[in-house]
């Protein structure tokens, strides 16, 4: 089976069930704790395209399974005040679902203020999504966040609780960082997983990296015509031509 397709995504899904692993949030330090306990807190990183986690969302649901999605406020390539997006991201919390900041410390001039700044964040995601933000995941972290030596007031994905102290999967740079996903939860060598992923990966089909962000500007080309001809009397956009 290809990797990184919603196919094999679905196969990883049923994997963890059928190897007794149940899902949990980051908060859900209990069953964490718990020795014995078969756990995996799954987690997706939202860099560039909400669409594709919404088709992420929509398989998990199929399952009965949730994660934790994290959303960024100032990121260059989406707007979480756009009402599409808004939408999305409401449909993925009201199904279970909890919400996180992706938080991005290359927004902020002043690395000083870096916990004022978190704590904004917090505030402006809780007002805007009403459900309260337990966790964040740095995009891109400094070397500082992944050795868990610069204190934040709240919960982070790099704590040595969430990243050294049990498995952590990644597929970061579009690779599954120490093997198959697949061939790793069924070898039941870990008992506890955190596993990352960002839905940007993902297709129906597998291509490269580069192939995807292709398609992404492509798609956000497309959409950025459409926008400036529904807001001009002097620009025409047609779709067979774009």
């Amino acid at each position: 089976m290809e990797i990184f397709t919603y196919d094999y995504y679905e196969e990883l899904l049923k994997a963890f069930k059928n190897n007794g692993y149940e899902f949990a949030f980051f908060d859900n330090l209990d069953l964490i704790n718990k020795k014995d306990a078969k756990v995996v807190i799954l987690r997706h990183d939202v860099d560039f395209d909400i669409q594709k986690a919404k088709i992420m969302c929509d398989i998990e649901k199929k399952h009965n399974i949730f994660s934790t999605y994290f959303f960024m406020l100032n990121s260059k390539f989406y707007n979480i005040h756009n009402l599409e997006n808004y939408k999305i991201i409401k449909k993925i919390i009201s199904l279970d679902n909890k919400l996180g900041i992706h938080f991005d410390e290359t927004s902020y001039e002043d690395k000083n203020k870096l916990n004022k700044f978190i704590l904004n964040e917090i505030h402006f995601f809780e007002t805007l999504f009403k459900q309260k933000i337990q966790v964040l995941s740095f995009h891109r972290p400094i070397e500082e966040i992944l050795l868990d030596k610069i204190q934040i007031p709240i919960a982070h994905t790099y704590q040595k609780l969430y990243s050294k102290d049990i498995k952590y999967l990644s597929d970061s740079k579009k690779e599954m960082c120490g093997g198959d996903f697949l061939d790793i939860i069924n070898s039941k060598k870990y008992k506890k997983i955190q596993l990352l992923i960002h839905p940007f990966w993902w297709n129906k089909t597998n291509r490269s990296a580069s192939l995807d962000y292709e398609d992404f500007i492509k798609r956000k080309n497309t959409e950025l015509k459409k926008e400036i001809s529904n807001n001009s009397d002097i620009y025409v956009f047609q779709e067979n031509n774009g």
